[in-house]
């Protein structure tokens, strides 16, 4: 019965199941790609999975109940996010599972989504070179993780506009590699809120390994006790910790704490749909408090705070890029994370990464790029359209090529 159910919803690509008795089965009508072949190690397993997909088949992996083969992983994820409509449960339904799940498994979280338990062992192990914990953007699906985040450093960093001695507030500035760039490349002062001892430590170090810890300050600090106001302020990752009621007191805070003709440039993962829960097994494992909003949920809280939206970006695959590049680094360290993290972490953590890669390509998530400030909107909308307006240099360089070609005419 549960494998005609499991053939019924197959839709896209192809399935080889193979089932705890030994025999095997083909599932799915596409011929053209290679299947995906499961495995599946208890017989119950697939009726634990169907009963509830969205946190049993997460559950049921941590368990080592069934495996692919390897970097098979994100292609399963993918087959069955295609097949399986995304509908959203009852609320009551999600609360009661909430709670339950906070009751009977809390000591099975892995940590919150921002690595503040994780070291700078684990983190170069999945990571790019220079340890950005954000989206990278890509212009070519095949360029480096390093080369992606730094395009999107300089993206961010020609959105803000910086001006040289300008004051900047980094509301997550995670181990200290955004913030370092900023002050760097942007010749700007720089105020970083980390979350945890260790972040505050090791990047402290960073700055001073580089020369920076006069021109930027990290803090463990919330950012509901700053003081000081701003020219800029950046926060990536910031508006998934709150949830949208208390979306109304963060940007009026945030305009109490900025200039007159400050700007505030916030990404967050968010639903392109309607609000709805986020995913049983996540919200289990990995993000307890984490919500990621509708654009109209963000809206309501901008609109009674007092600032205005200057630009919103919507970015789609370059988060799924991300992740699939920290799923390859990960793959290649495996054996060394086990060991010293241990086989469940490991399970966890791959799974987290081909999900939420999923979750980007097949489902209705998204990055949002907001631009927010006190004031009117700016002349053009450039810095927004593209993230990288031309530096002066740069521009220089365009018109004399541009004169030289017109004389050759």
């Amino acid at each position: 019965m549960y494998l005609r159910e499991l053939e019924s919803c197959i839709r896209c690509g192809s399935l080889q199941l193979h089932l705890a008795n030994g025999t095997s089965r083909r599932l799915g009508h596409d011929r053209l790609e290679p299947p995906v072949h499961w495995h599946l190690h208890h017989s119950d397993t697939l009726r634990r999975i169907l009963s509830n997909p969205a946190r049993m088949l997460g559950e049921t992996y941590v368990r080592d109940e069934w495996h692919v083969p390897t970097g098979e992983l994100p292609r399963l994820l993918a087959l069955l996010m295609r097949s399986f409509p995304d509908t959203p449960s009852h609320p009551l339904r999600e609360t009661l599972q909430h709670w339950r799940a906070r009751l009977a498994d809390a000591d099975s979280m892995l940590a919150p989504h921002d690595p503040t338990c994780f070291d700078d062992w684990l983190l170069s192990r999945f990571l790019d070179a220079d340890l950005h914990y954000q989206c990278g953007y890509y212009r070519d699906p095949d360029v480096s993780l390093e080369e992606a985040q730094r395009t999107m450093c300089r993206r961010l960093l020609d959105k803000l506009q910086l001006q040289p001695g300008q004051h900047v507030l980094d509301l997550n500035a995670n181990w200290g590699s955004l913030p370092l760039y900023l002050a760097e490349e942007g010749q700007v002062r720089v105020t970083a809120l980390v979350r945890s001892h260790a972040q505050l430590q090791y990047a402290q170090q960073r700055a001073r390994a580089r020369g920076l810890q006069h021109r930027v300050r990290f803090l463990h600090q919330d950012f509901g006790t700053q003081q000081e106001c701003y020219d800029r302020v950046i926060g990536l990752g910031v508006l998934e910790s709150q949830q949208p009621h208390q979306y109304v007191w963060l940007f009026r805070k945030l305009h109490e704490r900025l200039t007159e003709d400050g700007r505030i440039l916030l990404q967050c993962i968010g639903r392109l749909g309607a609000p709805g829960p986020t995913n049983p097994w996540l919200r289990q494992y990995l993000l307890p408090y984490q919500y990621n909003p509708a654009l109209s949920e963000v809206s309501q809280g901008v609109e009674q705070s007092g600032l205005l939206t200057h630009d919103v970006e919507i970015l789609h695959d370059h988060y799924a890029h991300t992740l699939a590049a920290w799923q390859r680094r990960f793959q290649r360290h495996r054996m060394d994370i086990a060991h010293r993290m241990g086989e469940r972490f490991c399970r966890i953590w791959e799974f987290y990464l081909a999900a939420v890669e999923a979750g980007f390509r097949w489902r209705d998530l998204a990055l949002f790029e907001w631009q927010l400030g006190r004031s009117r909107l700016p002349a053009t909308r450039d810095a927004s359209r593209s993230g990288a307006p031309q530096s002066a240099p740069e521009l220089i360089r365009r018109l004399q090529q541009g004169a030289a070609a017109g004389k050759g005419e």
